[in-house]
Parts: structure tokens; C-alpha cells; sequence
């Protein structure tokens, strides 16, 4: 896996622990207006990430393999 992957990775395992952390907040009705903004946002970038990881592979700028 390359390092660019690798950190795309780690992220999305971020971005998947505080997704879980928001529904459970929604859940039980402590999730704040600033927390929920704060997982919004994340999740936007995180979406252009995963595009432009998507775009590298496809160009070959990040190889899918060694």
C-alpha cells in the first residue's frame, strides 16, 4: 500500500469512529449543533479526498500495487 493510500486509509477509519460517535450522540440527543457541523465537514473533505485518490489511481499517479 502506498503512503498516500495508507493515510487515506487511517482516515476514513477516522472519519468512520466519529460517524459512530454522531449517531450515537443523535441517538440519545446530545450530539451539539457544532458537533454535527464538525462531522459534516469532515466528511466533505474527506469526499474530495477519496475523489482525488480515485483520480490519482485511475491516472496512474498512485500505482494499486508494488
Amino acid at each position: 500500500m502506498t503512503r498516500a493510500t495508507q493515510q487515506l486509509v487511517n482516515l476514513l477509519e477516522a472519519t468512520q469512529w466519529r460517524i459512530f460517535l454522531i449517531v450515537t450522540q443523535l441517538r440519545d440527543r446530545t450530539a451539539t449543533p457544532e458537533a454535527q457541523n464538525e462531522v459534516a465537514d469532515e466528511m466533505a473533505e474527506l469526499v474530495e479526498l477519496l475523489r482525488s485518490h480515485a483520480d490519482d489511481t485511475e491516472s496512474g499517479i498512485v500505482p494499486t500495487s508494488y
